[in-house]
């Protein structure tokens, strides 16, 4: 009977403090909701859709709008048509990994998958997600990842506090 009644409350706390937000559809929403902003140009909602955007200054956080401008202007990037969200694990962290499916105009299509963690706000993106492929864009983001917080003694080496 103590079992039951431990089940019973432990069920109720937990259906209580769920808000719906950490599901598999929560996390694939967001996760779709991200890309799609790509796909429509809004830029700075996909930037802000960084976990710690926030935190960023201003104007770090429009050169990052400006370089996922220039990425997705790259004729590879200009085919985006939609995407889809096919798979997804949910973490005990709040962490969340969508297998996407990115669909381009020439019926041709590629699998990415986007890591999110859930805070209080809802599903954000971690920063280890790079949409931002070449070389060069990430070393200017790298760059100005050292250049507003830390030192960099080489454009390749990690920042140091």
């Amino acid at each position: 009977m103590k079992k039951a009644v431990f089940c019973c409350l432990m069920s109720a706390l937990l259906w209580c403090c769920s808000d719906g937000r950490y599901t598999h559809k929560a996390a694939r929403e967001a996760a779709e909701k991200y890309y799609t902003m790509l796909i429509k140009g809004d830029y700075k909602g996909f930037v802000e859709g960084y976990a710690s955007s926030e935190n960023l200054p201003e104007e770090f956080r429009s050169q990052l709008v400006d370089a996922t401008a220039q990425f997705m202007a790259r004729d590879d990037m200009r085919r985006l048509v939609s995407v889809e969200a096919l798979s997804d694990s949910l973490l005990e962290d709040s962490t969340a990994y969508v297998m996407l499916q990115l669909h381009f105009s020439d019926s041709t299509s590629e699998q990415v998958e986007l890591s999110l963690v859930l805070l209080e706000e809802g599903w954000k993106m971690k920063e280890d997600n790079t949409i931002i492929r070449n070389e060069e864009t990430n070393l200017f983001v790298a760059d100005a990842r050292c250049s507003i917080s830390s030192q960099c003694t080489d454009a390749n080496a990690a920042c140091t506090s």
